[in-house]
């Protein structure tokens, strides 16, 4: 069965910050968790961050992983941006979320549902 990955970046970067480890190898990670499924693509989801005063390489420390990242040959980088305000949304019948970057990913993980095995967008059984 193939699978398609999505990563927060944000979420594990806060997560990796509890840890020793600073650097993470994803496609080692994903082989390891989900052995027995034919690895199609990683979707890694990121903002670009600033600097800040209490942490001035920040941003260089971010451009160096994602180099790293982009050596890696299933694996996609799609960038958005920050949002440091609360963002009010009407509540949907559907599951919908708003955190970071993962406004970015929904729709991709939506998209990506709709295709069949060529790439081509299916038709769901409701339309």
């Amino acid at each position: 069965m193939r699978a398609n990955i999505y990563v927060d970046g944000f979420n594990l970067s806060c997560g990796l910050r509890k840890t020793p480890c600073k650097w993470l190898d994803l496609s080692a990670l994903i082989q390891l968790t989900v052995p027995l499924h034919d690895l199609h693509r990683i979707r890694y989801f990121t903002a670009i961050v600033k600097a800040r005063p209490s942490d001035p390489i920040q941003p260089v420390c971010q451009q160096t992983y994602l180099r790293a990242l982009r050596t890696l040959p299933k694996l996609s980088i799609t960038t958005g941006h920050f949002a440091t305000n609360d963002i009010w949304m009407p509540r949907s019948d559907c599951l919908a979320f708003h955190q970071d970057t993962l406004a970015d990913l929904a729709p991709c993980q939506f998209a990506e549902t709709l295709k069949d095995r060529k790439g081509a967008f299916k038709k769901p059984v409701m339309w």
